[in-house]
């Protein structure tokens, strides 16, 4: 085998890693989980409610994240362009030639980079809401050049049946293991922001009347009251609160007695939720008046 052609051949190994491992990661973001709440036998109505809360919200999130709108985003839907991956992604594990298999996954990432160049700015439901995301200019490029590097390997034949099959499965498997892994965050364990939560006094949720996902928590504000042990209060962001919601809505930011922030903010619904898990309860953020007067 040539330099060259070794060079071809370990670049689309890579990017064929690369491309079964963010589709898998992708499809399993988006699939619907079953809820990992667990309740006593007299708990069972209130579990079976709040897991439908939590279905419903879930799905609503996973709606206003996805960038398509319009006549296109009703035959574009989340669930169709799951399955449209799910199906390039089993034609990429199948025992079928190699180059029949990275001609489906180049068109696939063509696509990918079309959509993030025609779209650029809107939120990404790539991920659904595990990783919030905009399609951009390097997203876009991302793509492109999976693409393109997946189409000369379809065009030179390399690599072999036998590897291909081998890297699809290995990227495959890394991806849907990440979606599970503490990376980019952990699920079962609430992230505290960089602050001093233990002197919160209320936290203010800040919106927009443009923003989806501010729409879905204005829907939902008792909901979000019932998951936090402070006082919560829902505000319409101004320009002049740039400079304490960091430029993007929707964000949480945590206020001790004397209104002033405690915690960097927030944003995102899943973070937004982490910070009211992580909270104390009003009983347990009494500091010492030395120390909540520093």
């Amino acid at each position: 085998m040539s330099t060259t052609s070794a060079a071809l051949t370990g670049a689309v190994l890579a990017a064929l890693a690369a491309a079964t491992a963010a589709m898998a990661f992708s499809i399993t973001a988006r699939l619907p989980h079953p809820p990992n709440g667990t309740g006593g036998a007299g708990d069972d109505t209130a579990t079976a409610d709040a897991d439908a809360r939590a279905d419903r919200t879930a799905a609503a999130e996973r709606a206003a994240a996805w960038p398509l709108t319009g006549r296109l985003g009703r035959l574009v839907t989340p669930g169709r362009a799951t399955a449209a991956e799910a199906t390039v992604l089993v034609l990429a594990l199948l025992p079928l030639p190699a180059a029949w298999r990275l001609a489906a996954l180049a068109t696939l990432f063509a696509c990918f980079a079309t959509t993030a160049l025609v779209l650029h700015g809107r939120a990404c439901g790539c991920f659904g809401t595990r990783l919030a995301a905009r399609l951009t200019y390097p997203h876009a490029a991302a793509c492109a050049l999976l693409a393109l590097t997946l189409t000369a390997g379809a065009l030179a034949s390399a690599p072999g049946p036998g590897t291909a099959s081998i890297t699809a499965a290995a990227g495959a498997a890394t991806g849907a293991g990440l979606y599970f892994s503490p990376w980019p965050r952990s699920p079962a364990t609430p992230a505290v922001p960089p602050g001093r939560p233990e002197l919160t006094d209320h936290i203010v949720i800040y919106g927009s009347t443009t923003c989806p996902l501010c729409t879905i928590l204005w829907d939902q504000q008792d909901y979000y009251r019932s998951l936090s042990r402070v006082p919560l209060e829902f505000r319409t962001a101004t320009k002049d609160d740039r400079h304490i919601t960091g430029g993007a809505v929707p964000a949480a930011v945590a206020y001790d007695h004397r209104d002033t922030p405690v915690t960097g903010p927030v944003h995102g619904l899943d973070h937004i939720r982490d910070l009211l898990h992580a909270t104390p309860a009003p009983a347990d953020n009494t500091a010492p008046a030395a120390a909540r007067d520093q």
